[in-house]
């Protein structure tokens, strides 16, 4: 469990601890953290096969993600039904985080 926790931090150097008093302020410092997404930046892991099986194999799901499975996620933080929802990380990665 300490590992991830080390992976996160590192993967999200941008969602900062905030103080209190810029919570009330509707200041909502969520990020998310993808995964192994397949985009133009990650065809060269995806075309060296021995990277690509070993991603493959830590991924629960067992597939690259697509870039269009971040936008429900994305929705959701900036919309209202997240409105109770504060200083957290979604991770959007097919379970990778979670192993």
């Amino acid at each position: 469990m300490n590992d991830v926790k080390a992976i996160d931090k590192e993967r999200v150097p941008y969602q900062l601890p905030m103080p209190k008093e810029a919570l009330s302020e509707i200041v909502v410092p969520d990020a998310l953290a993808p995964g192994w997404i397949a985009t133009p930046m990650t065809s060269e892991l995806r075309s060296n096969e021995t990277r690509n099986q070993a991603i493959l194999e830590r991924t629960p799901l067992g597939r690259w993600g697509d870039p269009s499975e971040l936008v429900g996620p994305a929705l959701f933080l900036t919309s209202h039904r997240a409105s109770f929802v504060t200083g957290t990380l979604l991770n959007v990665d097919g379970g990778y985080a979670a192993v």
